[in-house]
């Protein structure tokens, strides 16, 4: 795969490859998934992924709850992206 042109960004970007990630997007959601790849606007697709989002359920005196859902493959738009890292086991 590398090249001589490669770049030492896309180098750590292809060391990425097949390692699980956490996005935090801007709606508070986060969804994790083994990257797959990305493109030039930053978009990034995961395959096996899952959204793991907290909610507050009215009338309980706030209690808050996390929802989880398997997604599988997803594209995440990279303009909606908070924060990006490896996830930790």
């Amino acid at each position: 795969f590398a090249s001589m042109a490669d770049t030492p960004a896309i180098t750590q970007l292809r060391n990425l490859l097949g390692q699980d990630l956490r996005i935090e997007v801007t709606d508070g959601r986060v969804i994790t998934g083994m990257f797959g790849c990305i493109d030039k606007e930053k978009n990034i697709i995961l395959r096996d992924s899952m959204e793991e989002q907290v909610i507050q359920l009215p009338g309980e005196g706030g209690r808050v709850v996390k929802e989880n859902r398997m997604l599988g493959v997803v594209l995440v738009p990279g303009r909606y992206i908070v924060s990006c890292g490896v996830k930790k086991n």
